[in-house]
């Protein structure tokens, strides 16, 4: 059903314009993703905190990943500096989004002006506000195509976008394109150490509290606006509490995972859903042991897929010099899996390619030695509706 409508939506452009519709500059088939812990912590819990930061950055203006989650940022003044280089990179348009508000760019417009869709609407309205579901379509692109090719480009690859989702509601369309902005957080001296980056638009932007003990946990949510095959995506940015959080941490991180479970539930009719994050979790598996696997199976009852267990590896591993120089008694610690990139397709299920990535190392003054960039390696995923080459 949602491929016809979408179908229909597609032929409102068809009769509309000569040529085929550019689906914008954000349209692709395949989105790479990024989930990175850089224990940015000053405090001193990880080495070359001043040289590992600038490794990190340069890291990051390099990628040629679609979105990226960060965890650990945790002072505000280095959350400018990563908005900041972002924002200087070489490369497309960045949209950047955490404790310290939304950079990136020029003001980003909506897809949409009011007055831009207005005649579109009262067209619809006056030929076929009697019809619904597919007939309803059906008659906006018999009836209402002048007002479809007057549309901007922008307009009408965010409102293709949109029905490619299943969205029956001319209405709910039109407000959905109207609407990229949202709430922007206060800046505080102190984070909750998440940043959200996306090469998209965003909307629907929030910050929510999990539950805590001594370390505040937070999620960020938005919708991306890719405008591309895989139509909008929910994402969820995020860092499980750890043994750090005090003794509860077993508990909390089970409260933690239902919270996010039932934010993503109640939006499950929609788009393709996507958490991405430290979790300090993975499952047991012939490499490596199970590693608070509660929280696996959580989301695994609930749907979500992770592409990690049939081609395990650990993101905490022995082989880390930063691990190394700051963890007492290492060598006899089983190395695990705590970063993930889980996705729910609820509709059509996707190809997904994962790989560790962020092994870059930092000169180490104190040492003869180089340092890793991080105690945990990063996450990538490539997600794409066609079989990925191996």
């Amino acid at each position: 059903m949602k491929k016809l409508l979408f179908l229909l939506l597609i032929a409102v452009a068809i009769i509309s314009c000569e040529n085929s519709v550019d689906v914008g500059p954000y349209g692709q088939s395949a989105l790479k993703t990024l989930t990175f812990n850089t224990k940015l912590d000053k405090n001193g819990y990880s080495n070359l905190f001043a040289e590992r930061k600038t490794t990190i950055l340069q890291k990051l203006t390099e990628t040629d990943a679609d979105i990226i989650c960060l965890q650990e940022v945790w002072s505000a003044d280095d959350m400018k500096k990563v908005h900041e280089a972002m924002n200087a990179a070489d490369d497309d348009f960045y949209l950047l989004y955490s404790t310290t508000g939304e950079t990136g760019g020029d003001p980003v417009e909506p897809a949409c002006s009011n007055s831009e869709v207005l005649p579109i609407g009262m067209c619809y309205q006056q030929n076929c506000q009697d019809q619904t579901g597919t007939g309803a379509l059906l008659c906006l692109a018999q009836q209402c195509g002048t007002e479809f090719q007057n549309l901007s480009p922008e307009c009408r690859d965010c409102m293709l976008a949109e029905g490619q989702t299943g969205n029956l509601d001319l209405q709910a369309i039109m407000d959905a394109c109207m609407d990229i902005g949202g709430d922007t957080p206060k800046e505080e001296e102190s984070t909750n150490g998440l940043i959200l980056i996306s090469r998209f638009p965003m909307k629907s932007k929030s910050i929510i509290a999990l539950p805590s003990d001594q370390i505040p946990r937070q999620y960020i949510s938005a919708t991306l606006q890719t405008q591309g095959i895989l139509g909008n995506i929910d994402v969820v940015c995020t860092q499980l509490s750890n043994a750090d959080d005090g003794t509860r941490a077993d508990t909390l991180r089970t409260q933690q995972v239902d919270s996010i479970i039932t934010f993503f539930n109640k939006n499950r009719a929609k788009n393709i859903q996507l958490l991405m994050g430290d979790f300090d979790s993975s499952p047991e598996t012939e490499m490596m042991p199970a590693h608070n696997a509660a929280v696996w199976a959580k989301l695994k009852d609930a749907l979500f897929q992770n592409a990690w267990q049939s081609d395990p590896f650990c993101t905490v591993c022995q082989d880390n010099p930063q691990i190394k120089a700051t963890v007492k008694d290492w060598d006899i610690m089983p190395e695990y899996a705590a970063d993930h990139i889980f996705y729910r397709p609820l509709q059509n299920p996707l190809f997904v390619s994962t790989f560790r990535t962020c092994e870059d190392s930092a000169a180490n003054k104190s040492y003869t030695k180089s340092t890793s960039i991080s105690s945990h390696y990063g996450v990538s995923a490539i997600l794409a509706p066609y079989p990925l080459e191996q």
